[in-house]
């Protein structure tokens, strides 16, 4: 079949799709507000035999075709990962279409106020990568490697981190991702997104303990520079900011910082 030429708007859909295997109609409603256009552009998508829709779990699903998986794999071979609806846990879709809305937010802020915001990518294909890298060798070691829930690249060269936090995990957890941001240097910033403030003042609290007994533990090798540096990481990397506040404000909503916490700046 011709590969069929597609504009922008509709290789965002496209891409979106591919990033997480589906797309439901309240995610495109947040990518083309103007209703008559995501019409438009569904239906040029369905003429072209690139994306089909599904009910189910009383919503509307989008997916790509087989022949909108092959496009995809034409411009992004990483991207072209096979995907049916049957593979969704329906109690992760509001997770998914919060991830969904933070990058078309994102998206928004690249083109409407030229930040420099490219490559996002999803847990789903970061954890793909990992299980490519995957070896006999090197397997114990990425048994301890943080997948989050997405990624983007900031500035061309920052590494940033995405953890959408819409209920509180165990604190175990919590102890091993923050070792595990502040050992891999790899991320130079990780937003932590929540929707409540139940879960933003656990968060507070867990983390700034964290910071605590982590400075306690190391003080004793104070005079280390890379102890210096983790100490340092530790109290700026991690931001914690209200989702919505985020959708609403983009960059200018309220951030706040375990170093913020600590000095009390945040109240």
């Amino acid at each position: 079949m011709k590969i069929p030429i597609i504009n922008n708007k509709e290789a965002a859909i496209l891409n979106l799709i591919a990033n997480y295997g589906y797309i439901t109609s309240s995610s495109l409603d947040l990518l083309i507000p103007q209703r008559q256009n995501i019409f438009k552009y569904k239906k040029l998508l369905e003429s072209k035999e690139l994306i089909y829709c599904i009910n189910k779990y009383s919503k509307v699903f989008w997916l790509l075709t087989s022949f909108g998986e092959s496009l995809i794999n034409v411009y992004n071979p990483d991207k072209g990962l096979n995907y049916s609806l049957d593979d969704t846990d329906p109690t992760l879709i509001n997770h998914t279409e919060k991830q969904i809305a933070f990058e078309i937010k994102l998206l928004n802020l690249a083109e409407t106020q030229k930040i420099p915001i490219s490559e996002f990518v999803s847990d789903r294909f970061l954890s793909a990568k990992i299980l490519k890298l995957r070896t006999e060798e090197n397997k114990e070691i990425l048994k301890y490697y943080r997948v989050p829930d997405s990624e983007f690249i900031y500035q061309e060269d920052k590494k940033v981190a995405v953890e959408i936090e819409l209920s509180i995990k165990s604190k175990f957890r919590y102890f091993k991702i923050f070792h595990f941001y502040r050992d891999f240097y790899h991320y130079k910033k990780v937003y932590w997104l929540y929707e409540n403030t139940s879960v933003r003042d656990k968060l507070y609290n867990i983390f700034m303990n964290l910071c605590k007994e982590n400075e306690t533990k190391l003080e004793t090798q104070i005079n280390d520079e890379d102890v210096k540096r983790k100490l340092k990481r530790n109290l700026l990397l991690h931001t914690f900011v209200d989702i919505n506040d985020f959708f609403s404000n983009g960059f200018n909503a309220k951030m706040v910082t375990p170093k913020d916490l600590l000095h009390g700046s945040h109240i």
